[in-house]
C-alpha cells in the first residue's frame, strides 16, 4: 500500500474552523512592525513640534521701536547741521503743544498695537524734572495695571523702563550740564 502524501496533510489538518476570525502567523509577525511603526511615526512628529515655533512674538520689538521714536523726538535738533543730536537733549521740547502733536508725528501703523510711553528728563544739577506722555489716556489706564503687577493673560499689560544718561542743552547760556532720560513703555498683553 502507497500512502498518498497530500491525503494524508489534508486529513491531518484541518486548517481553522472558522476562516473569517482567523489571524494567520504573518499577520501576528506584521503587528509588533505596526506598533513600532506608529511609535516612530507619532515621536518624529512631536519633535518637528517641540522645534517649530508656530507663532512669533515681535512685543519686545514693537516696544524697542517706540522707544527709539520717542528718544528721536527728544533729541535736540542743531538747526546749524539741520539734524538731531544724540543723547543731547534740550527742556523746550517737553511743553504741552508738542506733547499734543507727538501723536500724529509717531505713528505706528493702524495694524500694530496700541502702545503708550512717557519720557522723564531728570536735570541731575537743578534737579528739575520734564514730563512728556506719547498716547496720555492709555498711559494713564495702563500704568496702574503695570504696577499692580498684572502682566500675563488678556487684561496684563507689559512694558519696560529704561534710563540713559544725557546732556542736556540751555539754549539760552549754550550750556551743558548732566541729566537722566527715563524711557518707559507699556502695551497691552493680548
Amino acid at each position: 500500500m502507497k500512502l498518498n502524501h497530500r491525503a494524508l496533510t489534508k486529513r491531518c489538518y484541518q486548517g481553522p474552523r472558522h476562516k473569517k476570525a482567523s489571524i494567520t502567523s504573518i499577520m501576528l509577525i506584521k503587528i509588533p512592525h505596526l506598533v513600532l511603526t506608529i511609535v516612530v511615526f507619532f515621536t518624529i512628529i512631536f519633535f518637528i513640534h517641540q522645534f517649530l515655533q508656530l507663532s512669533f512674538d515681535f512685543k519686545d520689538l514693537e516696544m524697542d521701536i517706540l522707544e527709539e521714536r520717542l528718544m528721536q523726538s527728544v533729541y535736540y535738533h542743531d538747526t546749524l547741521l539741520s539734524h538731531a543730536v544724540p543723547f543731547v537733549v534740550s527742556p523746550n521740547v517737553f511743553q504741552e503743544e508738542f506733547q499734543n502733536s507727538l501723536m500724529h508725528t509717531i505713528n505706528p501703523g493702524e495694524f500694530t498695537r496700541h502702545m503708550s510711553g512717557k519720557v522723564v528728563l531728570t536735570d541731575l544739577e537743578d534737579k528739575k524734572t520734564y514730563e512728556l506722555l506719547y498716547n496720555k489716556e492709555w498711559y494713564m489706564t495702563w500704568e496702574t495695571i503695570y504696577q499692580a503687577g498684572w502682566q500675563s493673560g488678556k487684561g496684563g499689560v507689559i512694558g519696560q523702563v529704561k534710563n540713559y544718561p544725557v546732556q542736556i542743552y540751555n539754549e539760552a547760556s549754550g550750556t551743558l550740564h548732566n541729566g537722566n532720560l527715563e524711557v518707559s513703555i507699556l502695551m497691552p498683553n493680548s
